[in-house]
């Protein structure tokens, strides 16, 4: 995802300028992209089962195995990304050995499960950090943190050269006359691709003649069999892209005429 891709920008910036020693811990039960790319890039990461439970007393287990687990690393400062990360170990980080633990709030709290063990969790972190003005607002006015304890500081941008827009468009399979509109999302239920698919579907009745593709571009999440069905029954999935995850977002957005971001909130 995209917090988890600054997050490794973050760190390649870190051992570049050799700063810091940056060390990952990922929750899953295997290796995915994100463990890849820190693999390519020689960033140390462990891969470990995440405090998750239905269960008060196993979630609280873990909780304590994954304190331990940091503790054994030896933290100066803990950086979590993204809403549970951010959570669990906001409540364990004093237990550590760790100086500093800073929440990184990505979104205007969307994925948050309101119930008090998470605003113990909020107030626990040392420092926060949004990647927008709107989840600034929403940690200050929403979640009662001090102004003082908040900055913004907007999501990174790489410094890359993009392919082509006509040899992107070559190695994909698509005509240079092609009106190429995309959208760069997982397939997740925080995003609205089915407003896209249904808006998408109603220009093209508008626009005949013209030779019109949507491309989506994203993790085949939660939502993906509801979306292709969905343009199944819309009578679009010839021309409807589904390109699964893509490493090279910057030469896809090159290689488009209109960019689209259809969702249900963002952090920005």
């Amino acid at each position: 995802g995209g917090s988890e891709t600054l997050a490794i920008n973050l760190a390649n910036e870190f051992a570049k300028r050799q700063l810091y020693q940056v060390t990952f811990v990922l929750f899953g039960p295997g290796a995915g992209n994100s463990a890849i790319k820190l693999h390519e890039a020689k960033i140390e990461y462990y891969i470990i089962k995440g405090p998750f439970s239905r269960f008060y007393i196993l979630r609280l287990l873990r909780l304590i195995k994954y304190a331990i687990f940091l503790r054994k690393l030896k933290p100066d400062i803990l950086m979590p990304y993204t809403t549970f990360p951010n959570i669990f170990t906001s409540l364990i980080w004093k237990y550590t050995g760790a100086s500093l633990c800073i929440w990184n709030q990505r979104d205007e709290g969307i994925e948050l499960p309101w119930k008090w063990i998470n605003y113990k969790a909020i107030n626990n972190a040392h420092h926060y950090i949004a990647n927008s003005f709107g989840a600034s607002n929403h940690l200050i006015e929403t979640l009662k943190i001090q102004r003082s304890k908040v900055n913004v500081i907007h999501n990174g941008v790489e410094h890359k050269v993009f392919v082509n827009k006509n040899d992107w468009r070559k190695i994909h399979l698509f005509d240079q006359n092609d009106i190429l509109i995309g959208m760069v999302a997982n397939l997740s239920i925080y995003k609205d691709h089915e407003t896209l698919l249904r808006s998408f579907s109603k220009i093209l009745g508008m626009k005949k003649g013209v030779s019109i593709k949507l491309l989506l571009a994203g993790r085949f999440d939660q939502n993906y069999p509801s979306l292709t069905r969905l343009a199944k029954e819309l009578n679009i999935e010839d021309i409807v892209f589904f390109m699964g995850s893509i490493d090279d977002v910057g030469s896809l957005l090159n290689a488009i005429d209109i960019s689209v971001l259809s969702s249900r909130s963002e952090g920005f």
